[in-house]
C-alpha cells in the first residue's frame, strides 16, 4: 500500500487549516491518500478517522470555504 501524507492547498494556493465539523466548529486533521485503493483519510487530532463525503467542507487560512473534492484534486494534481 502506497499512502501519502500530504498538506492540502486551495485552488487559490493557500493552506487548507481546518475540516468544517456538523456544529460548525473547525478541527485540525491529518490528510493522507493511498494510491492504489484511490482513498482520502482525514485524521483529527483524537486519533479518530473522520467520515467525509460530497458535502465535506474545508477552509483555508483566509477563512474561505471550499468543497473537499476540489480542494483534493488540486492538492493531488500539484503533488505528483
Amino acid at each position: 500500500m502506497t499512502v501519502r501524507k500530504l498538506k492540502l492547498i486551495a485552488p487559490n494556493s493557500l493552506a487548507i487549516v481546518g475540516l468544517k465539523l456538523e456544529d460548525g466548529s473547525l478541527s485540525g486533521f491529518e490528510y493522507s491518500y493511498d494510491d492504489r485503493t484511490k482513498t482520502s483519510l482525514y485524521i483529527l487530532p483524537s486519533g479518530m478517522m473522520a467520515t467525509v463525503g460530497t458535502s465535506t467542507t474545508l477552509v483555508d487560512s483566509d477563512g474561505k470555504e471550499w468543497g473537499r473534492s476540489d480542494v483534493e484534486f488540486y492538492s493531488l494534481s500539484r503533488s505528483k
